[in-house]
């Protein structure tokens, strides 16, 4: 029985077709983010509208998403989500948040040994603003441990009055 080599070409162009196929999906789906990098990804498809002056969405919102990725391997919904882009990842090296009201804004500021820098600000009726505050109530009462780039740390709230509002202060300690 004789084999002819020229009868396996055409089973060999499919299977290298669909190879690059396959890589290319895998490369849409599997997004490896490096040790001192974010990813910002979008919500393409199928989720609610954002309401008219926000300008990242919460979970299950269409847009470029609030959440961000993290460091390591990530499978995406692709189509249905993309990563518009990575950055590198920013270190303030500040071993304190704190959040204060003023004109209808909740800001906050990164400290370190007294001196501050303004770091994000949200409408203080905004579902991100609402959602810090709740968060920064809940660790308060318990105190939390994360994770960061320098290893763990522990995280404990005070909360004070800053001209009748109620500003919150977030401490990070190594654990």
């Amino acid at each position: 029985m004789q084999i002819d080599l020229a009868s396996f070409i055409p089973f060999l162009v499919i299977a290298g077709i669909l190879l690059i196929i396959v890589l290319i999906v895998l490369s849409k789906l599997l997004v490896n983010v490096g040790a001192r990098e974010i990813a910002i990804k979008e919500r393409r498809y199928l989720g609610a509208k954002m309401p008219p002056g926000r300008v990242v969405a919460t979970e299950g919102e269409v847009g470029i998403q609030a959440d961000v990725l993290k460091p390591g391997l990530h499978l995406i919904k692709y189509p249905f989500e993309r990563i518009v882009r990575k950055v590198p990842l920013i270190e303030i090296g500040a071993d304190e948040l704190e959040v204060q009201y003023q004109d209808r804004q909740d800001w906050v500021f990164a400290l370190k040994g007294g001196s501050g820098l303004s770091i994000a600000s949200f409408p203080s009726n905004s579902p991100e603003s609402v959602a810090l505050r709740r968060q920064l109530m809940a660790i308060g009462k318990r105190g939390k441990t994360i994770e960061t780039c320098e290893g763990a740390c522990r995280v404990t709230v005070s909360t004070y009055e800053d001209f009748g509002e109620p500003a919150f202060r977030a401490r990070l300690r190594k654990a």
